[in-house]
């Protein structure tokens, strides 16, 4: 499950990077776990959010075979809690990403899995999906992990590529 929580700061706090308290912040904006794009206003007396992300997982790779069955996971998305500055009264875009779609076995006896999608914070960080477990006839390779992006917040406080899959 996908969740996005943006909160606002009750007073002016210090956190260190190995602590996060949601106590500190008395308003949730938003919690959100359905997927999707959207956009969020922000209050005429808050300069920072909080926010939490985390990618959307991706599906696993499906091969049947009569003498071989090699198949593998998809890779999880990444996650990321941090604190960003935002413009008083401002909207801020928004997106919760998207698992890997379930997969059907093809004719061809190998269905490769897909990727998950990104949660986003306008442009300001994004928690990666894990890509598809994939392969080629009876090799399999499993999915990656996603991968956080920070492009600009006051504090990250913790921050997790997603993990990589298994195969049997």
């Amino acid at each position: 499950m996908n969740q996005g929580v943006l909160g606002f700061p009750q007073s002016s706090i210090t956190l260190a990077t190995d602590e996060i308290s949601l106590a500190e912040w008395t308003r949730i904006l938003a919690f959100d776990g359905v997927a999707g794009s959207r956009r969020v206003g922000i209050p005429a007396d808050v300069s920072e959010v909080l926010v939490i992300a985390v990618g959307a997982g991706a599906s696993g790779r499906i091969y049947v075979d009569t003498s071989t069955s090699p198949a593998c996971g998809g890779g999880g998305g990444a996650f990321i809690a941090a604190i960003c500055a935002v413009a008083p009264g401002s909207m801020v875009d928004y997106v919760v990403g998207t698992g890997g779609a379930a997969r059907v076995l093809t004719s061809a006896n190998f269905t490769n899995g897909a990727a998950g999608t990104a949660t986003t914070f306008g442009d300001m960080l994004s928690a990666g999906g894990g890509s598809g477990g994939a392969g080629s006839g009876g090799t399999a390779t499993v999915g990656a992990g996603g991968v956080v992006v920070v492009t600009t917040a006051r504090k990250v406080l913790a921050s997790y590529s997603g993990g990589s899959s298994g195969a049997i």
